[in-house]
């Protein structure tokens, strides 16, 4: 999966933000898909074997956004992705 996140995201400025090849973007990119989540709580059930997960990427002032995904074959790193992806989102349009 590959995120282009917009260069407000970044707390520093960078002048080479639209172009992809840059070497600073994609630091900060691989540095930011490889943040390990603050929180993952992780469910099973035994007499199913249903298994889940609620990943919380990383709190903004007390504050967590998110998405809900339920599909079979559905595992922790997807919905790792989701976290991230949610909190790009709420980088741009969520709480200060």
């Amino acid at each position: 999966m590959v995120l282009i996140l917009p260069a407000a995201f970044f707390s520093g400025y960078c002048a080479c933000a639209a172009d992809y090849d840059c070497k600073h973007m994609r630091k900060l990119l691989e540095k930011f898909e490889n943040k390990k989540p603050e929180i993952v709580f992780e469910w099973k059930d035994p007499e199913t074997g249903a298994e889940g997960w609620v990943v919380i990427n990383s709190l903004r002032g007390g504050a967590a956004g998110g998405g809900t995904r339920m599909r079979k074959g559905l595992d922790k790193r997807e919905v790792e992705s989701l976290a991230k992806t949610m909190e790009v989102k709420f980088t741009v349009s969520g709480p200060p």
